[in-house]
């Protein structure tokens, strides 16, 4: 048995792994998706589109940066 207040570190460590996991899940999204969104921008039918597009990118390079400071 675990006493109250001891031994908790591997239930932390555990929680932290999954964590790592999860961000590192979705950085790997991110930049998929970047990635899909850039190559849209590329054949989009207007400059306003384009834009958007890039702009959509662009921010989820940012939110990969955040995800990384957080790692």
């Amino acid at each position: 048995h675990r006493y109250e207040g001891y031994d908790k570190e591997p239930e932390d460590l555990n929680s932290v792994g999954q964590q790592i996991k999860q961000i590192e899940t979705q950085k790997k999204d991110n930049t998929k998706q970047n990635a899909y969104l850039m190559k849209q921008a590329d054949a989009a039918a207007s400059n306003d589109e384009a834009n958007q597009l890039n702009d959509k990118a662009i921010a989820l390079k940012v939110g990969n940066s955040k995800l990384d400071g957080r790692l």
